[in-house]
């Protein structure tokens, strides 16, 4: 009877230490038992979190029952799990360890690059093996988004290979967030120039004041521009200079000392073009009529103008034809611009089809972005959605019927920049589907454009959708225009070579538009004098020879 009161005793004790993170609790993942583990991590202190072997031991072969989970989950309701790997040691190709960001396999995964595991296929791709541990906010280091603050971990393995498995510290996270101020913010562009200085309010932070920690510091970047730090004590504002006109977004993060961020949050900054282009109208002029004459033909110079922006050149177009792969859920490229002057993008269209799209109305969305698509269709950051429009498919829908789809944009890529550009369907799903970027090995370019693709790379993307077909052969065609010259129209009085008579004055008026619509206008006038002192009298010439 002492030995089990004492046996009690211990349990409860060794209990509060754990509590009180003196001792740290240990968990190995389980091993086929069709069911979930759920660990709840404290908020003091952390457990660790061992493959099937345990600690030092290898992991188990033949991990092949595809509901064996372990969720953990943090105390409190404003945490996100974090796992901390200090070993992580898998068959490639093989035995792979799953993420998913949520309290269950149905959340989305915290996925790598691997395709699925060979023989092992139970939950597809995405999995983690080799020497690369899981990680999403820092190397080796994973971390839930998701609003329950859970992860889950899965596994499986085959009979050989058996490996030295893994170490991971589990420890509850609290994130700080920046709060920009506006979350929206309009401006216009400098008098007389074509880009704009933003002067931005520092962020708050939540919970309130987590940024004023020692050792944390403030990062923000305009679109896929580098990161500038911000340490501490923080200014009230910054600056950034050389803004184009056009939404942009501009990120902002808390980072702790070794660089991991520990909070973001995404400000919309619009840049409008509000200035109104200026034109030079000849001086007015006062026409005096010569004795006998009624009216006199009169001509001027056409009015010139100028804008704070460039004004645009004609249409020009450049096509890209895809090569044939099985399917695809849409385009991801880059539009590089090769001149010295900014090229506005006007329009796209597409060639395509929807393949297993279903009947109904199908929203086709073009997103856009500043720098490379490559490595940015996994998150909707820095994109921007430009345009889109509506197909509807009936049913019974042919997989060799396509439609030419065009979209109406304005976008502007800077001299020599490349802008990412990403079309798909969006069938009203937020789910995350494959998008190809490979078409052709070689780019499609013009002296003005290169439309470039990465060939044989599979991304995930974010927007939604079921796939395009590509039958027929599918293309994607960009409408461009770069910098030229004002188009200046008469909108009032006779034209230039007309004939002006007496004892009138003439209003002539010109107006031009620049790229963002406002209008610029000029008038003159014109003002005919009959013959100055007529004589009234006849009078002979009395010297005659």
């Amino acid at each position: 009877m002492m030995n089990k009161q004492l046996s009690i005793i211990g349990a409860l004790v060794l209990g509060m230490l754990c509590w009180a993170g003196l001792v740290q609790a240990q968990f190995n993942h389980p091993y086929n038992t069709g069911g979930q583990t759920v660990v709840t991590v404290p908020s003091v202190g952390s457990v660790l979190y061992y493959d099937s072997g345990g600690s030092g031991g290898n992991y188990l072969n033949n991990h092949n029952n595809a509901n064996t989970t372990i969720r953990f989950q943090p105390t409190n309701p404003a945490a996100k799990v974090q796992a901390t790997f200090t070993q992580f040691s898998t068959e490639a190709s093989f035995d792979a360890l799953y993420v998913w960001d949520g309290q269950n396999t149905a959340a989305p995964k915290i996925a790598s690059a691997n395709g699925a595991p060979i023989g092992n296929n139970f939950w597809g791709t995405g999995g983690w093996w080799g020497a690369l541990a899981p990680n999403n906010a820092a190397p080796n280091v994973v971390r839930a988004t998701g609003a329950t603050g859970n992860l889950t971990f899965g596994f499986v393995s085959d009979a050989s290979g058996i490996l030295a498995g893994w170490t991971a510290t589990i420890t509850e996270f609290i994130p700080c967030n920046p709060i920009p101020n506006p979350a929206t913010l309009n401006i216009g562009l400098n008098p007389g120039v074509c880009v704009a200085s933003a002067t931005l309010n520092f962020p708050t932070f939540s919970p309130a004041g987590c940024g004023l920690q020692p050792n944390y510091a403030v990062y923000y970047r305009l679109d896929a521009n580098p990161f500038v730090a911000v340490n501490q004590p923080y200014p009230s504002t910054v600056t950034i200079n050389n803004i184009p006109s056009g939404t942009h977004t501009v990120t902002w993060e808390v980072r702790i000392g070794t660089g991991s961020a520990v909070g973001t949050a995404l400000q919309t900054l619009n840049v409008n073009d509000t200035e109104a282009p200026k034109l030079t109208c000849p001086s007015n002029q006062i026409i005096n009529l010569d004795p006998g004459l009624c009216c006199q033909i009169v001509s001027w110079a056409d009015p010139t103008a100028t804008d704070n922006c460039p004004f645009i050149g004609p249409v020009q177009q450049l096509l890209q034809t895809c090569t044939y792969t099985n399917y695809w859920a849409g385009y991801a490229l880059d539009l590089e611009n090769k001149t010295s002057g900014p090229m506005l993008v006007s329009a796209v269209q597409i060639q395509a089809g929807l393949a297993g799209a279903g009947a109904g109305n199908k929203n086709l969305r073009v997103f856009m972005r500043t720098g490379s698509q490559a490595g940015n269709t996994g998150s909707s950051a820095g994109w921007t959605e430009v345009a889109n429009t509506s197909i509807n498919v009936t049913a019974g829908f042919p997989t060799n019927l396509y439609f030419n789809i065009p979209f109406n944009l304005t976008y502007t890529i800077p001299a020599n920049g490349t802008s990412g550009i990403y079309v798909v369907v969006d069938n009203g799903s937020n789910s995350t589907r494959v998008v190809a970027n490979v078409f052709n090995t070689t780019p499609t370019e013009d002296a003005n454009l290169r439309i470039k693709q990465n060939p044989s790379t599979w991304v995930n993307g974010v927007f939604g959708g079921p796939a395009f077909n590509e039958n027929p052969r599918p293309w994607l065609r960009v409408d461009y225009q770069l910098g030229g010259d004002a188009k200046v129209t008469q909108i009032k009085g006779k034209k230039s070579g007309s004939d002006f008579c007496k004892a009138t004055t003439d209003t002539i008026t010109y107006e031009t538009f620049d790229v963002a619509g406002n209008r610029g206008e000029c008038s003159f006038t014109v003002t005919v004098n009959e013959f100055a002192n007529p004589v009234s009298n006849l009078t002979c010439n009395d010297n005659v020879q």
